[in-house]
């Protein structure tokens, strides 16, 4: 750079939109880099909170939680459990992507802000749920993931939309716990 500007002075200004550019190519880099979960592929909480949804539109908030997975860490091993996340972060992309935005929100939670109705959501998930038979036909460790959702309308309260899909997650998992523990002779 130097030296083409020793020779040629207008370069100068070619030079510096060159570097503009490659700054402004960064800060979107790191921007991107610092909005993403490295070990799912999925987007972070950070990105989830600094989200702007259109006003007056329809969106299925969907709440996702592995099963147990203290235990899956304790019995197997933390490699073991990156090893979950990796996998269900790879399913949640293949089944949900299309749909909206894919967030793994800290530890075993992941979020699904999706622009569909609770009814399509409902054939999703139900092959979301056929995909993780599938790996637990596979690997007999591989957890069960319980979800709730809640409608939101853009532009409306996101953190009580949030908490009502988180609660109905966890009323789902109580259900879904209690009915296989019945399922496998246990006593509810």
């Amino acid at each position: 750079g130097v030296a083409i500007q020793a020779i040629d002075h207008e370069a100068r200004v070619s030079m510096v939109t060159i570097a503009m550019a490659f700054l402004l190519f960064y800060n979107y880099y790191c921007d991107l880099y610092l909005q993403g979960d490295a070990l799912t592929g999925l987007l972070n909480r950070r990105h989830l909170e600094n989200m702007h949804l259109k006003k007056g539109r329809d969106y299925l908030l969907v709440f996702l939680d592995v099963d147990d997975f203290k235990l899956i860490n304790d019995r197997y091993g933390h490699d073991y459990g990156d090893e979950v996340l990796t996998k269900l972060g790879q399913l949640i992309l293949r089944h949900f992507s299309r749909y909206g935005l894919c967030y793994r929100y800290g530890g075993d939670e992941f979020v699904l802000v999706l622009k569909t109705d609770e009814a399509f959501f409902k054939r999703l998930a139900s092959n979301f749920d056929s995909a993780l038979n599938e790996c637990r036909e596979e690997d007999k460790r591989f957890p069960f993931v319980s979800y709730g959702y809640e409608t939101y309308i853009g532009g409306s309260d996101f953190l009580l939309a949030q908490r009502k899909a988180d609660e109905n997650m966890y009323s789902y998992k109580s259900e879904h716990k209690r009915r296989r523990k019945n399922s496998d002779g246990f006593q509810a």
